[in-house]
């Protein structure tokens, strides 16, 4: 009787969520009154992105179970996910009204509120510093301030950026208003996300005698950066009343690179899958003959045919075969040893290359200064974003997709998901990294993170060393995320992904739980990183600035590196 609910939980567990969707309308069809799965209907729904057929439903549920508080909190959460705050934060309050101890709808409409509030909220004052001599004239000698055309400041603008050039900042900036008022918060101090964002800081402050005669905020921030020390505030301080978007592009290298590639992709069984992923990386190359194919092959039944492959694909493909429990760190290591290659790259078998010409690509993004690892713009087939970067600090400090189940054609907030840019970390499920760096970090821990969390201990190992993660956008791959083996549903897989998760944040401690590239003022709602604006105190201002102020030297020069590996 339950044959199409069953047969949808499969299809959700393999992140066929159409097929899901319509397993589950199935099956109600024959038994409407099922509130589990019409739960479980609401929640592929909403992993789909269908926010407004999710609240049809759940409105449906609640007029037949008006007295089910629980049912009245997903609608709730339901309709702040699909842009309706104003909607959610009126039933929550009816939620408090029959129940005043219900503390998820108390801190959830707290938060709705806030966020509506934020932009009457004054800013908070600037710490005292009674070791440097007060604001005013003993400070302006010492710095100057920078306004683009129609740029205004703020309440506590100055005062703030005074505070800053005191801590020894060589240049400041902070977050501004559009023209109609949009917030434009700004990351972290780094010259590639300054490169290619459109929408750049229109005031900033500079030590005295710094910035050059005709160089702009961006250019002479970019400088700032390479020659001393940067600060950004985590502030709106300024409004941008005249505003063109001007995204520029990143500062590749001159020198032509025709490095070979490893592309290693690890797999058990799913031929077809992994043909289509092989022949995509081929034919959609400008370079073929510069890349070489590796298969790890973890136990197919049959084995996989080198010779097989090599004919579908078009290009020779080598199998290694390693016949033990799944370890995706230990596969990838083993097909890195006694490697030449300039650029490794780490793919999953359950994708498909859409982007022509995509290994030149991958070369001019590591010839851009200091990039030492790379990932790309992942979609699902139903057009949906999978993975727009990595953002550490989210739900319960876990590191987050950003960008995650978003329209495919959403650009994100300053674009962050439509450009190149530093991201703290990028998923394994395509993740290239030059050959030095990867032996240099000794790999993928396979000891203590086998499966789920490997990739992002990578990518802050290279991070600590002064190298960039740069999320190429101009890079998209689909994914068929989990496809063969499915998500971690098992209790045993679920305590296995949990204790990886806690092993990493315990070993990057206080660096894992922020990221240097979402400004801090970005409220986190469940999975969602931009559900709305957060005020700040002083002190955590102050913490953001010290903690993210750039130092001259801190990433790596590639320069001095004669080729891309």
């Amino acid at each position: 009787m339950r044959f199409g609910a069953i047969a949808g939980d499969e299809a959700r567990r393999f992140n066929r969520l159409d097929e899901a969707i319509a397993c589950y309308e199935s099956y109600l069809k024959r038994c409407p009154r099922d509130l589990g799965v019409s739960l479980r209907l609401v929640s592929v729904l909403r992993e789909a992105g269908r926010h407004r057929d999710a609240t049809v439903l759940l409105q449906t549920l609640t007029a037949r179970r008006p007295r089910d508080l629980k049912l009245m909190t997903v609608l709730a959460e339901t309709l702040d996910e699909g842009g309706a705050p104003d909607s959610a934060e009126r039933l929550y309050t009816a939620i408090l009204k029959k129940d005043p101890a219900n503390e998820v709808a108390r801190q959830a409409s707290a938060r709705i509120r806030q966020a509506f509030d934020v932009s009457l909220t004054p800013l908070p004052r600037p710490p005292l510093d009674h070791s440097c001599c007060a604001l005013g004239e003993a400070v302006d000698h010492k710095s100057e301030l920078c306004l683009e055309a129609g740029a205004v400041l703020f309440g506590e603008a100055r005062e703030w950026f005074d505070w800053a050039i005191r801590q020894g900042a060589t240049a400041v900036y902070a977050d501004h208003q559009g023209p109609n008022g949009e917030p434009r918060l700004q990351a972290g101090p780094h010259p590639l996300d300054l490169a290619t964002n459109p929408y750049p800081p229109p005031a900033a402050m500079f030590a005295q005698g710094f910035l050059r005669s005709g160089e702009d905020i961006r250019a002479g921030l970019v400088r700032a950066l390479a020659h001393g020390s940067v600060i950004h505030l985590p502030l709106v301080l300024s409004r941008a009343n005249i505003e063109r978007e001007a995204r520029g592009v990143i500062p590749f290298s001159p020198r032509t690179h025709d490095e070979r590639l490893l592309v290693i992709i690890p797999t058990r069984d799913a031929v077809e899958e992994l043909t289509v992923m092989l022949r995509s990386l081929v034919i959609l190359a400008a370079k073929a003959d510069l890349i070489d194919l590796v298969v790890v092959d973890n136990g197919s039944r049959p084995s996989l045919n080198e010779e097989a492959l090599t004919r579908d694909c078009g290009r020779p493909v080598e199998v290694v075969q390693v016949d033990e429990p799944f370890n995706w760190s230990r596969l990838n290591n083993l097909a890195c040893v006694d490697r030449s290659h300039a650029i490794f790259v780490f793919a999953n078998n359950d994708m498909e290359m859409v982007t022509s010409h995509w290994d030149e690509t991958l070369r001019r993004a590591f010839a851009a200064p200091c990039v030492g690892v790379t990932g790309a713009r992942l979609l699902y087939p139903n057009g949906l974003l999978q993975h727009g970067g990595i953002v550490m600090g989210g739900l319960n400090g876990e590191p987050l997709h950003d960008g995650w189940r978003m329209p495919g054609d959403e650009p994100g907030p300053l674009d962050r998901w439509a450009r190149s840019r530093p991201a703290t970390a990028v998923t394994g499920g395509f993740l290239a990294i030059r050959r030095t760096l990867f032996y240099a970090i000794g790999g993928f821990d396979e000891v203590d993170l086998p499966v789920s969390c490997s990739d992002v201990d990578l990518c802050l190992k290279a991070g600590a060393l002064g190298w960039t993660v740069l999320y190429v956008a101009e890079i998209t791959v689909r994914h068929h995320e989990s496809l063969t083996r499915g998500h971690a549903h098992t209790e045993v897989e679920k305590r296995r992904a949990e204790k990886e998760t806690q092993t990493l944040l315990a070993r990057w401690g206080e660096r894992a739980a922020y990221d240097p590239t979402r400004n801090p003022q970005w409220e986190t709602r469940g999975l969602r990183l931009y559900a709305g604006r957060r005020t700040l105190t002083t002190e955590q201002v102050v913490d953001w600035a010290l903690k993210t102020k750039s130092r001259s030297g801190d990433l790596r020069d590639q320069s001095l590196t004669p080729t891309l590996a």
